[in-house]
């Protein structure tokens, strides 16, 4: 026979609840709420049973059938009504519940002001509501009533360092530390703050301590791993990874850490492994397929990335990343119509999405659709004046529109950024069109400088100095573009060209015969020149 119907066979109910008593006061809370359960169940209206058993379940970390029970006992009873605002301060804040939390520890602090436990829990949830003036405030005075409570110089700490204060809050994690040697927390936070601060040694032998003290404490574990990372070291980084996910495999933050390192490292197949395992927790993350979409791109798995962008897309349909990254992907398969309308539905959810304007605007081009293309780069340098790029695809719609005096400014307002070779090499072409072959020559001169290995270069000053008459400079040029790239065809018809100009007849039809070799469109331009130069040999 059990022992509650041992006790109710003898009709004693102050006997349950001696037995219940002493089953709480051993920490065995499971069977303290049994019964208590019991005598409630012939005496309900006991409300020593009902406030005992919603301590046992408190501390049974029952916190559901807790709060029930202490919000029984606070409208039947004003007398327990001070201790059960505080148990129910404390499980809303469990529950992320502050608001209702910070009403019924106000409630009890107007009764109580000497509870340094309850100025840092009301502390606590200032903190949680970012009221950081309120939380120093209460933690201050939580420390004037216990000068050595851990917890509030740790919650000092805390507000210190959200408001930017990183140094200060040092400080108070020393003080946390001082007052609890053994605080893993201290020691978490401490060495948190230190890699903040880029003190990164410092930072890892306060993370190896709380570790120390407390080896399942994932946070430190986690923290070691940014250290590590920083400090360029992604085996030991990944290598406390896998330990905290050991831990907790839930750990969102650690998989995404431990992607990005692989991903640094050349090894996408882990790195994708770990975004699976992402979504296989949290299935309706539309942020982890976008993620996931970028590093299939990466690996060249253009269709998978279309298919998670299209899966981030469903979850979230006002998620404009997503079809901007949608518009690059199908420009990349040079499917322009479809890049178009991603690129215009990017804008449309975003209409200040300049990078949308700028592919917006260069697909446009594709399309042959200039007027539209102008709008587009337009707008990408209204809202970004510093995007040369938007400049340079701009210069080309105005050449298309032809508007020279407009495409000029542009390519120059390009050349801002003094590397951008295509920006150089399309100065140049305009003007070579508008016969400034001096100008033009010096930009192909500063595209070579900046890419010497660049064939078409060399190719375009060959042609102006062939067409200044300068034969053996033009030559040069060529010769150069064909020792770097021996299939270029163009060079060599102009090339051809040139030695027929210096009498070399032989190495005239030569070079026209290579041209018509890599390109047959070219023998009947050329056939007759071949033959002229045959005669003359």
């Amino acid at each position: 026979m059990g022992i509650i119907n041992k006790l109710f066979k003898n009709n004693n109910s102050d006997k349950i609840l001696a037995e219940a008593s002493k089953e709480y006061k051993n920490k065995n809370f499971s069977k303290a709420c049994e019964l208590y359960s019991a005598c409630l169940e012939t005496d309900a209206g006991n409300l020593n049973a009902l406030y005992a058993r919603a301590l046992s379940y408190y501390y049974g970390e029952n916190l559901v059938l807790a709060k029930d029970d202490f919000t029984a006992v606070l409208k039947t009873n004003p007398k327990f009504s001070e201790n059960c605002n505080f148990f129910l301060a404390k499980i809303d804040d469990c529950f992320n519940e502050f608001e209702s939390s910070k009403k019924y520890i106000d409630s009890y602090l107007s009764n109580n002001s000497n509870n340094a436990d309850a100025f840092y829990l009301r502390a606590k949830i200032n903190f949680n509501l970012k009221n950081f003036g309120q939380a120093q405030s209460d933690a201050e005075k939580s420390l004037k009533i216990a000068p050595d409570k851990c917890d509030s110089f740790i919650l000092l700490g805390k507000i210190k360092f959200e408001e930017g204060d990183q140094k200060k809050s040092l400080l108070f994690y020393d003080k946390a530390i001082e007052a609890e040697p053994a605080c893993s927390e201290a020691y978490n936070l401490r060495g948190f703050t230190l890699y903040k601060l880029k003190y990164y040694d410092e930072g890892l032998n306060d993370l190896i301590k709380a570790i120390e003290i407390h080896p399942e404490f994932t946070d430190a574990y986690y923290n070691l791993a940014l250290i590590y990372n920083e400090k360029n070291q992604p085996d030991k980084s990944i290598q406390q990874l896998n330990t905290l996910l050991k831990l907790d495999e839930h750990y969102f933050e650690a998989y995404l850490l431990r992607s990005n390192i692989y991903s640094k490292m050349g090894n996408s197949e882990n790195a994708l492994a770990d975004f699976n395992h992402l979504i296989n927790i949290e299935p309706d993350n539309y942020n982890y397929y976008f993620k996931r979409s970028i590093l299939k791109k990466e690996c060249g798995d253009v269709n998978g990335a279309k298919d998670d962008l299209l899966a981030a897309i469903k979850l979230n349909a006002d998620f404009c990343e997503a079809y901007y990254e949608l518009g690059l992907l199908s420009y990349q398969k040079k499917f322009y119509a479809k890049a178009y309308k991603a690129f215009s539905k990017a804008i449309e959810l975003n209409p200040k999405f300049g990078d949308a304007y700028l592919q917006k605007g260069i697909v446009a081009i594709l399309l042959n659709k200039f007027q539209e293309a102008d709008k587009s780069l337009s707008k990408a340098i209204e809202l970004n004046s510093e995007s040369y790029k938007a400049y340079y695809f701009r210069a080309v719609v105005k050449e298309k529109l032809a508007d020279t005096h407009g495409a000029l400014t542009d390519y120059t307002k390009a050349l801002n950024d003094s590397s951008y070779f295509e920006a150089y090499i399309g100065r140049a072409k305009l003007r070579i069109k508008t016969e400034d072959f001096n100008s033009a020559s010096i930009d192909l001169s500063k595209a070579i400088k900046i890419d010497p290995k660049n064939p078409r270069s060399y190719f375009l000053r060959g042609n102006v100095f062939k067409k200044m008459n300068k034969n053996d400079e033009a030559l040069d040029e060529f010769n150069k573009a064909v020792e770097i790239n021996p299939n270029y065809t163009h060079a060599y018809c102009l090339r051809g060209f040139i030695n027929f100009n210096l009498k070399k007849f032989k190495n005239a039809v030569q070079d026209w015969q290579k041209a018509i070799k890599l390109n047959n469109n070219f023998e009947f331009r050329l056939k007759p020149h071949i033959e002229s130069a045959s005669s003359k040999m």
